[in-house]
């Protein structure tokens, strides 16, 4: 198996200069401390910090972030940039994401070999001595085909066809862009607007530009390599094989 599942991986940005993240209780904080002090205080139960507490976030049952709270001295200049403090708790929020789809590989992939037929589907249908003779001159050329690619430098490998989804605050303040996985990759928010605007004005653009990037966004398209393509053939040819040994006595057909 290929190893783009961990280029996958790799799309999302490093975040340890941050530390760890911090995992919010029950309870309620101020929501601003400069301008736009005295709104409502904030609940920040089973919500997802950054390091600094200044950001908290939260998910749905797909783990989306659909809402977004900032708290404390949110504006302290020596913190870094709120647009990667919001990046990194909405990260660390969707970190399961991360693996969802797995070395065997979840996504789905309309380039993959699709002639895989349902074993009770062969069950159903007579088995021909020849057809299990031709079975086994297939499963052979495919193992020697394998044997062949071992031997070359120029195997196409599978890839991933994605553009990540990107969403704008209508303020054009905020932008929002998710990687393959869905997760937010980058969180830009104009620096000299977020030191004056309030809270709820700026929360409500990063959740705006949030939901119209997880409205754009669109699975990764797997494009097969010759070994996937190979293993997906073969895989497809044991079924059909399980199929004859599974088959009750007498579903050889011999007449013609």
């Amino acid at each position: 198996m290929s190893d783009y599942w961990s280029e996958l991986a790799a799309e999302d940005p490093g975040d340890e200069p941050f530390g760890r993240p911090a995992r919010i209780g029950a309870g309620s904080v101020e929501s601003d401390d400069g301008a736009g002090a005295g709104e409502p205080e904030v609940s920040a139960e089973g919500g997802t910090s950054d390091p600094t507490g200044t950001v908290v976030v939260w998910t749905d049952a797909d783990l989306r972030v659909v809402r977004v709270r900032v708290r404390g001295a949110w504006r302290d200049a020596a913190l870094p940039p709120i647009g990667a403090r919001v990046a990194y708790a909405c990260r660390q929020a969707t970190a399961t994401l991360a693996f969802a789809a797995g070395a065997g590989g979840s996504f789905a992939s309309p380039g993959a070999p699709t002639a895989r037929r349902d074993l009770a589907d062969l069950l159903a249908h007579p088995i021909r001595p020849e057809t299990v003779a031709e079975l086994a001159e297939r499963t052979g050329e495919i193992r020697e085909a394998a044997q062949a690619l071992n031997r070359r430098t120029d195997v196409v490998a599978t890839r991933i066809e994605h553009e990540p989804a990107r969403g704008q605050s209508s303020n054009r303040k905020v932008s929002v862009s998710l990687n393959a996985r869905m997760r937010p990759a980058q969180v830009s928010i104009d620096p000299e607007w977020a030191r004056g605007v309030q809270a709820q004005r700026l929360v409500s653009s990063i959740e705006e530009a949030l939901a119209r990037a997880y409205a754009g966004w669109q699975p990764p398209r797997v494009i097969p390599g010759e070994r996937d393509q190979l293993a997906a053939e073969l895989g497809d040819l044991h079924r059909q094989t399980l199929a004859v040994v599974l088959g009750p006595p007498g579903e050889i057909a011999t007449d013609r």
